[in-house]
């Protein structure tokens, strides 16, 4: 997934917009497959790596069922959402699709998602832990299988740090007062050409993290936004003493970063030692930057306080259409991306290290080394991650650029911490009130 897909935050938050007028078919109740010839169409978004591997196990999947004749669809990250908006509108989606959590539970509030715990007889979850489907659930029906996890994890670049003669901080004890003093030596050691750390601020599962560390959240499970604002207050006025102190980067650097592409990262250039983001994005930038080692670290705590709050997030999910004709047949190909040795060996960890305990056991000996470490990173969490956050309302899906739109005020001074908070709570609550109606 390319880290520039923030770019189509405002995009998504339109297309959420035209779905929310959307005429949805209502499901059929034949959930028998078909001897006759069936035609599936099958989306999702991603790079040409993605796009190989898919079509390849679509392939075998065709093989295996001569009947039914698969078609792909594909798109970049933005497009993609803007084209489903329209194909949900016009009563056209695909049968199977690729499915982000920022759009499940739009999706499936308006019914445009069908029960995947009715078609049991042709999918198979029974390998899925529990809080892996739970991520995927709302109201407790099951409307979104995950095809991978991950969770927040501090990427840091031991190359900078060996160079500047620094070890890596014990992350099982640090907290945020740490990070801060770690990031400051680095700065100081480097004479100022080396940041701490950045993009801690690049959306709002940061947040997620903050609030869940002092017992709150951003959303109940009904939808509310529950974030209270002295607690975004706190983090963002923490990210501003970072700025301030040379820990983190400039404004202007900490903006042009949210648009650049992996090469231009500051942990792959070696201008910033640490960067926040989701375990499973390191694949992509150890291949930005092979010659350097990389190593994933848990985020801080609060001082005082034992809860991590860090959670499982699925890097993405499949979805049936609740209009399909055919959801017998789609969620079987769904069954096979998911369960069968020849698609799954295909498939890799392209998606994320799989949830699906027995194909990952399978696929572990095989894994590259980033991939392992991520894998190894989550295991190891496993113990200690709690429920999965809420999933997002319906209109919350531009949640992130709106934050960051607060949160430049902040750092260059237009706005105090606690004045950027209160605004960025009462727009959200805005938007999602008016998806509500």
């Amino acid at each position: 997934m390319p880290i520039s897909r923030r770019l189509f935050l405002g995009g998504m938050a339109a297309a959420g917009a035209a779905l929310a007028g959307c005429g949805v078919a209502r499901p059929t109740t034949d959930l028998t497959l078909s001897t006759e010839p069936v035609t599936l169409r099958c989306a999702w978004w991603g790079s040409d790596n993605r796009h190989e591997r898919t079509f390849k196990a679509i392939e075998a999947f065709q093989r295996r069922y001569p009947n039914i004749t698969v078609r792909g669809e594909f798109n970049e990250f933005g497009g993609y959402w803007n084209r489903m908006a329209t194909a949900f509108a016009a009563n056209d989606a695909p049968d199977l699709l690729q499915n982000d959590e920022l759009y499940v539970r739009s999706y499936a509030d308006r019914g445009a998602l069908f029960d995947l715990g009715a078609l049991s007889a042709q999918l198979d979850t029974s390998q899925y832990p529990e809080t892996a489907l739970d991520t995927g659930r709302v109201q407790d029906v099951l409307y979104a299988l995950p095809c991978g996890t991950g969770a927040r994890t501090i990427v840091t670049n031991v190359a900078v740090l060996d160079r500047l003669g620094m070890d890596l901080p014990d992350d099982l004890t640090w907290t945020w007062d740490d990070l801060r003093a770690f990031g400051e030596e680095i700065n100081r050691r480097s004479g100022g050409e080396v940041w701490g750390i950045d993009r801690l601020s690049i959306d709002t599962h940061n947040i997620a993290v903050w609030a869940r560390q002092h017992g709150a959240d951003l959303y109940d499970e009904i939808g509310n936004v529950i974030l209270p604002p002295e607690l975004l207050a706190q983090w963002w006025g923490y990210l501003r003493e970072l700025t301030d102190s040379g820990a983190s980067p400039p404004p202007s650097v900490q903006v042009e970063s949210l648009t650049a592409t992996l090469s231009q990262l500051p942990i792959v250039n070696g201008s910033a030692v640490m960067t926040g983001m989701f375990s499973n994005e390191i694949t992509g930038v150890q291949a930005a930057a092979p010659d350097t080692e990389l190593r994933l670290l848990r985020f801080p705590r609060t001082r005082g306080s034992d809860r991590i709050g860090l959670f499982y997030k699925p890097s993405m999910y499949w979805s049936v259409s609740a209009a399909s004709e055919h959801p017998a047949e789609a969620a079987l190909l769904l069954d096979f991306f998911s369960n069968d040795t020849e698609a799954t060996d295909i498939l890799g960890t392209e998606r994320g290290a799989p949830p699906n305990s027995a194909v990952l056991d399978r696929l572990r000996p095989t894994l590259a080394p980033p991939a392992r470490q991520a894998s190894d990173y989550e295991q190891a969490l496993q113990p200690l991650v709690g429920e999965p956050s809420p999933l997002t309302p319906p209109g919350a899906s531009g949640s992130g650029s709106i934050a960051q739109r607060y949160y430049t005020n902040v750092i260059f001074g237009s706005s105090t911490p606690e004045q950027a908070a209160a605004g960025f709570i009462e727009e959200l609550r805005l938007t999602v009130d008016t998806a509500r109606g």
